[in-house]
């Protein structure tokens, strides 16, 4: 499926035009703010020992999980009572500028956005950052914390009351970092003496682990059952860690991949997308299919999962939907009139928030997932979520 004509220089008139339109038309939806009134209470016990990196911490995240399934989002023990001072958190923005600046897609708990070394997080009736100087941000599923780097600090701000709940010092500048999807765990890649360098500690800012000490500067991907974060090391290979055991297993090259610049676990199993400029590769991490490979339009990618068996990659103009058969793989695309620099999906996979660069400028917007169809359609923009702005390289976008 195509559609568009592929002209980054369409941009500011074909596009406008369209968002014009469709933001014209768009409710304001309200959001339930049930998440807001997270109590804070303690991951672990603060005594607790620290565990080794074994069968007892394979109970430590048994009875993590059984908390979090029950509070639906990981806690922090309030360390501090200081508010977080770039934040709008008690103040509900305007209509007209929740509407034409969004930031929040309509429905969501919590999105944000990070290029060029400025983020904007909201989350229902609060916008926390707007705009302000962060290397990394990472919200917690549920939305209950906002992980946010800035210099060799680490904090966790609560999202409902803008308060700082941990602090945590870094040996060099963090350039990335990922809530696990139960949110026990962070992983975090940090520049020290030029190198970039993968930890993994607890959700609590506690048990700091160095996975690695040279390694790629991707962000990487935890898989669903928060035991184990893929990355990228520094010469290009893709490593699998093991959270419990503190194994590292190397997946060997294939698909004529060369240095991976993106990647991202399925939501449901061990299948690894693993893109570098020109190719994908589809990697069943447990070893019980065969990989998948295929090929797209030179750029930097960006992939988003929307099923267990269904993902999208974005890669210069093109947006690319795959859909994995037995055997086999099916494939159809979109064409946008701007470069696409970041991409993400709705938790129901239903939509996908995209960051689109032309002519030095970018702008991130919601738009409808495309269906697999032989049918060409155009890209159905929804909503607007930041407008213009200068900013040239890539956008870490998260939607929960």
């Amino acid at each position: 499926m195509t559609s568009g004509n592929g002209n980054g220089s369409a941009m500011p008139s074909e596009l406008e035009r369209r968002l014009e339109r469709a933001l014209h038309d768009v409710p304001v939806e309200a959001s339930s703010d049930a998440h807001d009134r997270a109590r804070d209470a303690a991951l672990a016990a603060a005594a607790a020992p620290a565990p080794g990196r074994g069968s007892t911490w394979r109970v430590v995240i048994a009875a993590a999980v059984a908390m979090v399934l029950v509070t639906t989002g990981v806690t922090l023990a309030a360390t501090g009572g200081r508010p977080f001072s770039d934040t709008a958190t008690l103040t509900k923005p305007p209509p007209a500028v929740r509407l034409h600046t969004g930031i929040l897609p309509l429905g969501a708990r919590a999105f944000s956005i990070l290029t060029g070394g400025r983020a904007w997080v909201a989350i229902p009736h609060r916008v926390l950052l707007h705009g302000a100087p962060r290397s990394a941000i990472a919200v917690s599923p549920g939305a209950v914390y906002v992980l946010e780097a800035h210099g060799r600090t680490l904090r966790a701000v609560a999202a409902g009351t803008g308060r700082v709940a941990q602090t945590q010092h870094t040996a060099g500048p963090v350039t990335a970092a990922v809530w696990s999807p139960f949110p026990i765990r962070i992983a975090y890649v940090t520049e020290v003496g030029g190198h970039q360098q993968l930890h993994d500690e607890w959700g609590t800012l506690s048990h700091d682990y160095l996975v690695d000490r040279r390694v790629a500067a991707v962000a990487p991907s935890w898989r669903w059952d928060s035991l184990a974060v893929a990355y990228v090391r520094a010469h290009g290979r893709v490593v699998v860690h093991n959270a419990t055991s503190g194994r590292n297993t190397v997946i060997p090259p294939n698909c004529g991949l060369r240095h991976p610049t993106a990647l991202a676990f399925a939501p449901t199993s061990g299948l690894l997308a693993i893109a570098d400029r020109t190719r994908l590769r589809i990697v069943d991490t447990t070893g019980g299919a065969p990989d998948v490979c295929a090929a797209h339009s030179p750029g930097a990618p960006s992939i988003a999962w929307v099923r267990p068996h269904q993902l999208f990659v974005a890669a210069g103009t093109t947006l690319y939907r795959y859909l994995l058969l037995q055997p086999g793989l099916g494939t159809d695309t979109t064409t946008v009139p701007a470069r696409i620099t970041g991409l993400t999906a709705s938790p129901d996979g239903r939509r996908l928030a995209l960051a689109m660069t032309s002519g030095g400028s970018t702008r991130v917007v919601a738009a409808a997932a495309p269906p697999f169809s032989e049918q060409a359609t155009p890209l159905h923009v929804l909503q607007l979520l930041l407008p213009a702005r200068p900013a040239a390289g890539p956008v870490t976008l998260s939607w929960q």
